[in-house]
C-alpha cells in the first residue's frame, strides 16, 4: 500500500493551484491526495447532485482504503465561480459566512462518514497581484 497522510479536497479553480497544494502539504507534512472539483464543498453537499456527493464521498473512501490517509483538507475559496463568484454576495463577510457554514456543514458529513479521519476547515482568499494570484490560507474553526 502506498500511504500519504492526507487528502485535499479543493475547487478546481486554476488561480488556487499550485500554491494551494504547497501550503497544504506544509501543513500536514508530506504528501496529499489531491481531488478537484468546480465548487469542492458545494459539490459535496448539493443534494441536487447525488451523484457528484457520491463522487466525492467515493474519492475519500478510496484515499482512506488504499493510502491510508488520517485527514481531509477541505477547502472552499473566496470568489468562486460555483457559488456565482464575489458579485453573489451581499459584502465580503456574508461571502466568507457562507464558505464557513458549508465547509462545517461538509465537516459533519465527511466525520459521519469516515469517523476517526481528522477534518480539517480551510478557506483560501484570493487576490489579484501584478497579474498573478496570491492565495491566502485561513482555518475555519
Amino acid at each position: 500500500m502506498h500511504t500519504c497522510p492526507a487528502l485535499l479536497l479543493s475547487c478546481m479553480d486554476w488561480r488556487l493551484h499550485p500554491r494551494l497544494e504547497e501550503l497544504v502539504r506544509a501543513r500536514v507534512g508530506g504528501l496529499i491526495d489531491v481531488v478537484t472539483i468546480p465548487g469542492a464543498v458545494q459539490s459535496l453537499l448539493d443534494a441536487g447532485q447525488p451523484a457528484v456527493r457520491d463522487y466525492v464521498l467515493h474519492s475519500i473512501d478510496i484515499s482512506v482504503r488504499l493510502h491510508g490517509i488520517q485527514r481531509v483538507a477541505l477547502v472552499n475559496h473566496t470568489d468562486c465561480g460555483a457559488y456565482g463568484g464575489r458579485q453573489a454576495f451581499a459584502s465580503d463577510p456574508a461571502e466568507l459566512a457562507r464558505h464557513q457554514a458549508d465547509l462545517r456543514a461538509a465537516r459533519q458529513l465527511v466525520g459521519s462518514r469516515f469517523p476517526g479521519i481528522a477534518v480539517e476547515l480551510l478557506l483560501a482568499t484570493l487576490h489579484e497581484v501584478g497579474g498573478g494570484w496570491q492565495v491566502r490560507l485561513d482555518e475555519v474553526d
